[in-house]
């Protein structure tokens, strides 16, 4: 999949929390990467229950702070791997990150 937005890998301190299914699972993730547009995030387990435009919700809490942000996303692809599950995220909240909170700071950081 092709990316409209830049990437800003995450190497350290990464925000963590739950990404939640339309049915109610919650899945522990941890920020991978952030962009404009979405996020690409690793959950724990081998997860294979996912699809290609399915809805959720990604809640994550700022690194040593207080902010929570929840953001409605689909999923735009999914990767098993060793480490756990990569998912690649579209926001749906008008595409873009909201402006001021820590993830808009966090991927405008270089």
């Amino acid at each position: 999949m092709r990316r409209n937005h830049d990437r800003r890998v995450i190497y350290t301190n990464a925000p963590s929390g739950d990404l939640t299914l339309l049915d109610g699972t919650r899945l522990l993730a941890t920020l991978w990467d952030i962009s404009q547009g979405g996020a690409c995030v690793l959950v724990q387990g081998n997860v294979t229950s996912l699809n290609v435009n399915d809805l959720c919700t990604l809640t994550l809490k700022e690194k040593g702070g207080l902010d929570e942000l929840a953001l409605k996303t689909k999923v735009a692809w999914s990767s098993v791997e060793d480490a756990g599950t990569y998912v690649g995220l579209k926001l749906r909240t008008g595409g873009k990150i909201p402006p001021g909170t820590f993830l808009d700071r966090l991927q405008r950081s270089r």
